[in-house]
């Protein structure tokens, strides 16, 4: 991957940095506040994008629609503004060195450091030199239970900030990983740049097992050596990633009452439990996580609609259109015909 070369965005940024060292670029500032002192120089930023510069980065500016994942190159000389995004981001230092801010601390990161970043997490990366290559693997969150539902099956430190980061209302920032000279590491995540350049056959399928293949190397080579970048640091129920994983596991059978039985709590407790974290009660978290699954399944054209709503739990076919068409606004049949498009 040859991708040193400034871009002319670049050699624009490099130009504007040059000039104004001290206004943003390597001390991160609010994105209202670095626009207003480009003003005051009498620079116009965002002429030089194609959209408006924004604190916020959602899942259709930067992902598309059909796309699960996405693989962009940071622009080097970016102003170091703080933002967030509505999906889960991996941050990867192919090349150089750069400098991710968060709200209280500060990460440096070199040539094989990776970074995963929560929705919702606000942060800011600098990288002001013309040898850094930084890619950004962006994960759609809003499918994120369907498309990669096995990640959070598991009982490892990648499940429980996935899980955390869909269903908890607690923040739950970043995860480093400083995994050096990992060689198999980088060469997938190359790959899956160059396979997001070249959109060939089979090309969604492809990236989707691309992510999986990444992080399953974190946590063989580096699941021991990572760094959890928490938020607020608010307090947790220590068993509640537990309680989110036994959920995923037995979404198909589980009982409010089975729930709480085996973790020893009563049902009330486990009731209030799940809401004040995730947000949803019980009945709703369930529900969302068989149809997330039947989404899924409806890809396999092997298996008929009675045979998912079976899998999945539902004793009511009926009231399964009901709540597949109210979470997805079209039909299983519509849903599934749009796949084969």
């Amino acid at each position: 991957m040859n991708e040193m070369t400034l871009s002319n965005l670049e050699q624009s940024l490099k130009q504007i940095y040059t000039q104004y060292p001290q206004s943003g670029w390597t001390t991160p500032v609010e994105e209202k506040e670095f626009q207003r002192d480009m003003q005051q120089h009498g620079i116009n930023l965002n002429s030089l994008f194609p959209e408006p510069l924004s604190a916020y980065l959602s899942e259709e500016h930067f992902i598309p629609d059909d796309r699960d994942v996405a693989v962009l190159r940071h622009y080097r000389y970016l102003p170091a503004f703080f933002h967030t995004h509505g999906f889960f981001e991996i941050t990867y230092v192919f090349e150089g060195e750069c400098t991710n801010y968060f709200t209280d601390t500060s990460l440096r990161m070199q040539i094989g450091d990776l970074c995963l970043i929560a929705p919702e997490t606000k942060h800011a990366i600098s990288a002001v030199t013309d040898d850094c290559v930084i890619l950004n693997l962006l994960i759609r969150a809003s499918t994120f239970d369907t498309a990669f539902f096995d990640l959070l099956s598991g009982r490892d430190v990648l499940t429980a900030f996935f899980t955390t980061a869909l269903y908890g209302n607690h923040e739950n920032a970043a995860l480093f990983f400083p995994t050096g000279n990992d060689t198999a590491l980088k060469d997938f995540i190359s790959y899956a740049y160059q396979e997001y350049q070249n959109e060939s056959r089979y090309f969604q399928r492809m990236m989707n097992n691309l992510i999986h293949a990444i992080c399953i190397l974190l946590l063989r080579n580096h699941e021991k050596d990572v760094v959890i970048l928490s938020g607020t640091g608010d307090s947790m129920d220590e068993n509640l990633i537990y309680i989110l994983n036994y959920i995923q596991a037995n979404y198909s059978h589980i009982t409010l009452s089975d729930l709480a039985g085996f973790f020893h709590y009563s049902e009330r407790h486990m009731s209030r439990l799940i809401k004040e974290n995730t947000g949803k009660r019980f009945s709703d978290l369930v529900r969302d996580l068989k149809l997330s699954k039947a989404a899924d399944l409806l890809k396999n054209l092997g298996l008929t609609i009675a045979e998912i709503v079976e899998q999945i739990g539902y004793s009511d076919i009926s009231g399964f259109y009901r709540a597949f068409k109210r979470k997805y606004e079209i039909t299983p049949v519509e849903y599934r015909s749009r796949l084969q498009l």
